[in-house]
């Protein structure tokens, strides 16, 4: 029996992706530099915010590198859901972004990430 339930599906993603993508270009042709601490995080939060079965964006850290994992919370674990990859470009501090489906459970188990 499999514990993940579709929760986000690809039509979503593919909409989210879009007002994320959308959202950072307005930003950076507004003159605004875009960092992976807060603003980054703020767009997605307003990217999802029309999914009615995500409460809110929650942090996943990676042990190893120190880089993040935002993940649209649904209410559970194994819940399929956006998951948004961060990593910055040393040189520019620039954020690079790539969002999947998936459950933030599986990374955890993965043991590479944490809360």
């Amino acid at each position: 029996m499999s514990r993940t339930r579709t929760i986000i599906t690809p039509d979503q993603l593919a909409s989210v992706k879009k007002a994320f993508k959308s959202e950072l270009e307005r930003l950076k042709k507004a003159g605004n530099y875009i960092t992976i601490n807060s603003e980054v995080q703020q767009v997605f939060s307003l990217s999802v915010r029309d999914i009615p079965e995500v409460h809110d964006v929650q942090v996943l850290w990676n042990k190893r590198n120190g880089r993040r994992v935002l993940y649209a919370n649904t209410g559970d674990t194994y819940d399929v859901t956006i998951l948004l990859y961060i990593s910055n470009d040393r040189w520019s501090n620039d954020a690079k972004w790539q969002m999947r489906l998936g459950s933030w459970g599986d990374l955890v188990e993965s043991g590479v990430y944490e809360i």
